[in-house]
């Protein structure tokens, strides 16, 4: 589902140097596992993620996703996968204030998303009763799930997880990878990166990025 050979990525340290984040990362996920990258804050888990999910092209190695080979791709091609095949779940949830649950989880049909069913995904995380609901009018955990239901509206074949349960408190993180779980169990492909053992000791297999080596 998931190939990346030989990923690097450097950004400028500002003192007219560059600073190699990810330095020959190889990475294979196989279709229906979930699979944690852990490491401390800064060690690349989200960079590797954007590069990954098609947001950020600006690598060296050759990454695949669900069949598709990213270099070269052209933006048009780029947003078209974002759209179809992954989906992202992030820790600040990235939620629109002034549109309801219903509208936010059916925001990516603005940008191309096809075949997508806002209420389906929202009863499937549990809030269909909250769908007319305001993201200030909802808990932490309530605007996980929204976004989790956003990431679900285009059937993904991969969902991406950035540090998924930072914002919220134990017992809410708790029902959150419980969904992550069932989610996985029907078939979803996950990849989460954390700093959370409380992630990681629920996916499958769980990998380490330190000195921007994956092992």
């Amino acid at each position: 589902m998931i190939s990346a050979r030989g990923i690097t990525r450097a950004f400028s340290d500002g003192e007219g140097g560059s600073l190699r984040v990810l330095d020959g990362v190889d990475l294979e996920v196989q279709a229906g596992e979930f699979v944690a990258v852990m490491g401390r804050s800064g060690s690349g888990k989200s960079t590797l993620l954007h590069i990954l999910g098609g947001l950020d092209s600006e690598y060296g190695g050759e990454v695949t996703v669900a069949g598709t080979a990213l270099r070269g791709l052209d933006d048009r091609a780029l947003a078209r996968f974002r759209s179809s095949t992954v989906a992202f779940v992030f820790q600040s949830f990235h939620l629109v204030p002034g549109l309801n649950a219903l509208d936010n989880v059916a925001l990516p049909s603005f940008f191309g998303a096809e075949g997508g069913d806002a209420r389906a995904a929202l009863e499937r995380v549990g809030l269909s009763a909250k769908a007319g609901r305001q993201p200030a009018q909802l808990s932490g955990g309530e605007r996980q799930r929204v976004a989790i239901a956003r990431a679900l509206f285009s059937r993904p074949k991969v969902l991406f997880c950035d540090e998924p349960t930072g914002n919220l408190d134990a017992a809410t993180g708790a029902e959150i990878i419980s969904l992550f779980k069932s989610l996985n169990a029907e078939g979803l492909t996950v990849l989460a990166v954390t700093h959370e053992e409380r992630v990681s000791d629920a996916a499958g297999r769980v990998l380490k990025l330190d000195g921007g080596k994956l092992s």
